[in-house]
């Protein structure tokens, strides 16, 4: 996208917000021409006969003028700066809900985060540091050499006019140059931002496989790019600045060697010193704007990204048996699909495993259930309604998910069971633990989860889920890093709970006789029947649990 076009969607987002950019731009304009006057008030004051205390008192007047003026320029641009960035920021997680997993797949999370975070804040400057100082910048000048034109020397004028001219206009020539380095500079940040975000969430990984020296290596490329790209927008804007300084001394020089009046030459001058304030803020604000342009288009790329799925006209659910009748998904780019024709039947309050080796197409059987992707031919239903005929917020309430990675906010855990269900009673709590065999105090604070062990997490993932008191469960190797006597006793207590519930897992040597299984392979169903039938029957079920036991 190009600036105007990035320019006509941030405001698109805040056209109810425009009266406080008006205030702003006309404070700020009336205060810099009060800057003006402050100055020229001390000249008239020397080459003039006021009295002192008459030049005073105007100096005075004209000075707290100028402080209210500020103070309300920055309240009503920031305010609108804010309220902007509040309102982005919302927006940003309002639509990467509805396109996640895609959005959301192969990504890192300190990579969105950074987005969400440091890309928003830096639109800041577009908001409160941008148009009024361009209004400004180019009418407090015009307003002021026009009137010293008419009222003292347009020879003199017309110098200024020249000059402060080329002054403003020179950021905006020099910015198709520093957009394209600010965005090397964004890409760059996001690498640096992404790598540390890794290193935090793997440090035990990282730890355990002596992999320090070779992440220390990596940070220090990310950081080298960051500092050629910073390098290059730093020369850039410095070439920039010395260009406008020496334009305005070259202003001054030429007002000096004017051929007029002395009072002519000093109210000039007085004039010139007064404009750089107003012309030189276009370059200030100018290194900030390349930036936030170059984060605006890294946030419009979630805003406005596709959903992989659209929401439902909505439909009640009467029944909890899940069908894939002949499903078919493929991911864009994937070399074969991930679901081949794929059908399968899981009972309403029974218990179905489906089993196989890892990019089997076992969690993307469950994907199709959640609707985190539609197949491609073939329909997902719960009971006779196609989950595509529910809202999405339906299908999420009715169905809940635990993955093998717990993911836990920083808090005690009741708030982090609460996350699903914030009215859930103490009680609701207590009950949700008793049933995964969880002994913590709701109050315990478990950080970031470094406080519990792996199975405990995974435990406290599915109470979790419970508290939402779904009809429908997946448990996506959600029980993986439970022993064997404490994920039967967490089976017996959610099945006596009544849930449809799906298990995808290759521990086959942990599921029950009497288990419905579906075993999958290169995204097709090979083989499915009760663990009693397919166990010892020399299938793939026995191949997978013979890998299991090696």
């Amino acid at each position: 996208m190009n600036r105007l076009q990035l320019t006509r969607w941030l405001f698109s987002h805040i056209r109810d917000l425009i009266p406080a950019f008006w205030i702003s731009s006309l404070a700020r304009i009336l205060g810099q021409l009060a800057g003006v006057g402050l100055l020229v008030a001390a000249v008239l004051a020397v080459s003039t006969p006021w009295s002192l205390w008459a030049a005073v008192l105007v100096i005075a007047v004209i000075a707290l003028v100028k402080a209210g003026l500020r103070y309300l320029e920055h309240y009503s641009g920031h305010w609108l700066a804010f309220t902007a960035l509040k309102r982005l920021r919302a927006l940003f997680f309002t639509r990467l809900i509805p396109q996640a997993p895609q959005a959301t797949s192969g990504k890192a999370s300190a990579e969105l985060t950074g987005r969400a975070v440091e890309d928003i804040n830096k639109i800041e400057v577009f908001f409160a540091h941008t148009f009024p100082p361009v209004i400004s910048a180019i009418t407090v000048p015009i307003i002021v050499v026009v009137t010293f034109g008419f009222t003292t020397s347009w020879p003199l004028a017309l110098i200024m006019a020249i000059f402060l001219a080329v002054i403003i206009a020179l950021p905006f020539l020099w910015m198709p140059v520093t957009f394209a380095t600010a965005r090397k500079v964004a890409a760059a940040e996001s690498g640096v931002t992404t790598h540390v975000g890794d290193d935090i969430a793997g440090i035990r990984e990282i730890l355990t496989f002596h992999a320090q020296d070779a992440r220390l290596e990596g940070l220090r490329v990310a950081d080298e790019r960051l500092t050629t790209a910073g390098r290059t927008t730093s020369l850039l804007t410095t070439v920039r600045e010395v260009i406008t300084v020496a334009l305005q001394l070259g202003l001054l020089v030429s007002l000096m060697s004017y051929d007029a009046p002395w009072e002519h030459r000093l109210l000039a001058l007085a004039i010139a010193v007064a404009l750089a304030l107003p012309t030189r803020s276009v370059d200030d604000f100018a290194n900030g704007l390349d930036a936030a342009f170059a984060s605006a288009e890294r946030i419009y790329q979630v805003i406005e990204g596709t959903p992989a799925v659209t929401d439902g006209p909505g439909a009640e659910f009467t029944d909890d048996t899940v069908t894939f009748d002949d499903v078919t998904l493929s991911y864009d780019g994937a070399p074969r699909n991930a679901l081949e024709s794929v059908t399968a039947v899981c009972p309403a309050g029974q218990w179905t495993a489906l089993v196989g080796v890892s990019g089997s197409g076992k969690s993307s059987l469950a994907a199709l259930l959640l609707r985190g992707w539609d197949p491609q031919s073939g329909e997902v239903r719960i009971g006779d309604v196609p989950v595509t005929q529910a809202t999405l917020d339906q299908l999420r309430s009715h169905v809940a998910i635990v993955s093998q990675r717990a993911v836990t906010i920083s808090g005690t855990v009741a708030e982090n069971l609460r996350l699903g269900n914030p009215d859930a009673s103490d009680a609701q709590l207590t009950q949700a633990l008793q049933v995964v065999d969880l002994d913590v105090d709701l109050g315990q604070r478990i950080g970031r989860g470094s406080t519990l062990s792996g199975g405990q997490l995974q435990r406290l993932t599915l109470a979790r889920a419970l508290v939402v008191q779904p009809r429908i469960l997946v448990l996506d190797e959600a029980l993986s890093q439970l022993d064997a006597k404490t994920a039967a006793t967490v089976r017996t207590n959610v099945e006596h709970m009544g849930l449809t519930v799906l298990e995808i897992t290759h521990r086959t040597d942990l599921l029950p006789e009497d288990t419905r299984v579906y075993v999958l392979d290169n995204g097709a169903v090979v083989e499915h029947g009760n663990v009693a039938t397919l166990r010892g029957a020399g299938g793939p079920f026995d191949a997978l649990e013979a890998r299991v036991r090696e």
